[in-house]
């Protein structure tokens, strides 16, 4: 598969350096060639893509030897995130805190290029997700189906407004102008099986969470009825 123009450029850091690519030998000379045959027979190929495509622009995974789910991690459900408003400052809390590296510093890989050069070319019918990071959006696959929404869009649950997740961003900072200091001082000490596939990072004191003001909707003025995956469904 042909990388995209442009890829070279924007993946500036060699995926080797990045601990969040499970360990695993290369693909044998066969696999690669049966894989390119299979593609080039399809007339109407559907690619479903998981984790491990964005493993390589340093977003963890779940499941790997490695992966979040290693660590006895439990991701927050939707029934936890709207039994209370604690649960909702929890949630956003640690979302603030990892945005920044979760989706202001991830770049497409090879991967995510290859799937949006085949997609021109015809070679690929149907893109599916189950990635909420949107980087196959930013390789050039503009029509992928977010099988598990995105965090880029925040939702209100009351009334349906929907607003980019990086203006909700700069809310939180300004209603939580103490937390984005702090944030923004130890960003740079979270570990990496701190850093949930999500964005989502393991924080210490949870009892302070209470504290974390979460804006209400600017439409509809429901009090932290939000959500941050916008569901495709």
């Amino acid at each position: 598969a042909k990388i995209g123009p442009g890829s070279q450029k924007r993946t500036s850091r060699p995926s080797a350096s990045f601990p969040t690519v499970p360990e695993c030998g290369p693909p044998t000379v066969t696999e690669v060639n049966a894989l390119a045959e299979f593609v080039a027979r399809a007339e109407r190929l559907l690619v479903i893509t998981g984790a491990g495509v964005s493993t390589e622009s340093n977003v963890p995974d779940y499941r790997s030897p490695n992966g979040a789910y290693s660590t006895g991690f439990k991701p927050m459900t939707h029934q936890e995130f709207m039994r209370s408003e604690k649960n909702q400052s929890r949630y956003w809390a640690r979302s603030f805190a990892g945005w920044e590296e979760f989706a202001e510093r991830t770049v497409p890989n090879a991967a995510h290029y290859a799937l949006a050069d085949a997609q021109r070319r015809g070679q690929v019918w149907r893109l599916i997700t189950q990635n909420v990071d949107r980087l196959h959006h930013a390789a050039g696959s503009e029509d992928a189906l977010e099988l598990h929404g995105t965090t880029h869009e925040v939702v209100c649950v009351a009334c349906g407004d929907v607003r980019h997740r990086r203006r909700f961003q700069l809310e939180l900072r300004d209603a939580n102008p103490a937390f984005a200091v702090s944030a923004a001082v130890s960003e740079t000490s979270f570990s990496e099986n701190k850093t949930r596939p999500d964005g989502d990072v393991e924080l210490a004191g949870d009892a302070d969470f209470a504290r974390f003001a979460v804006p209400a909707c600017a439409r509809c003025g429901a009090a932290a009825a939000r959500c941050s995956a916008r569901s495709t469904s």
